[in-house]
């Protein structure tokens, strides 16, 4: 990531009179019933990062109890019915959307697919953030992003950047053992994943 782009991600200044839903509308799509921390987790994390009105989609019904106790700010979605996301997209008015953390391999191709179906169709592309279970649905078709519209932002993990660039994990010196997994690939795993989505990680 450039220096200039960089300076992009930096929240910008807001108004006296600013309130939550001029400082940024995020929608969550992660988090499931056996991993409802990544939900929690990613809720908090776009609130710290400067979102004023973050809406979880709750693909779960375990969401739904856990989330307003954990993060009591942000909205919930019911999301039970998967065929209930494009209404909330047409109407939700979102300014990006992450997708992926904690969704589980399956459900996350079931909702990467239902998702990108809805923005290509409703939205004409607003940001996209893909992470964990999103990249993983991928792995096998990574070329299927390149005609995505709008901006997408990939964060592969050293595991998710190489399944993406179907190359194996491993060190410096030639080891493929998790022991020997450098610790600081980031820049690297980050432009390997990129390469066949022809697009820009971070």
């Amino acid at each position: 990531m450039t220096p200039e782009q960089q300076r992009s991600l930096v929240a910008p200044e807001l108004r006296d009179d600013a309130h939550k839903g001029v400082a940024g509308r995020l929608l969550n799509l992660s988090g499931s019933r056996e991993m409802p921390g990544a939900a929690v987790l990613c809720a908090r994390g776009a609130m710290r990062g400067g979102a004023g009105l973050v809406t979880a989609g709750c693909l779960d019904e375990t969401l739904l109890r856990i989330l307003p106790i954990a993060v009591p700010e942000v909205v919930l979605r019911d999301l039970g019915r998967l065929s209930d996301l494009p209404f909330l997209l047409e109407t939700g008015d979102f300014h990006a959307i992450v997708v992926g953390p904690g969704l589980g391999l399956e459900r996350g191709k079931e909702v990467l697919q239902a998702l990108l179906r809805a923005r290509r169709r409703l939205d004409g592309g607003r940001p996209l953030v893909l992470d964990a279970d999103a990249l993983n649905a991928l792995a096998d078709k990574p070329e299927s992003l390149r005609d995505e519209p709008g901006t997408l932002v990939l964060t592969p993990a050293k595991r998710d950047a190489c399944s993406a660039a179907r190359s194996p994990m491993t060190s410096e010196d030639g080891s493929s053992s998790r022991a020997s997994w450098p610790t600081r690939p980031a820049r690297w795993s980050a432009s390997r994943a990129a390469a066949p989505w022809s697009c820009t990680a971070t």
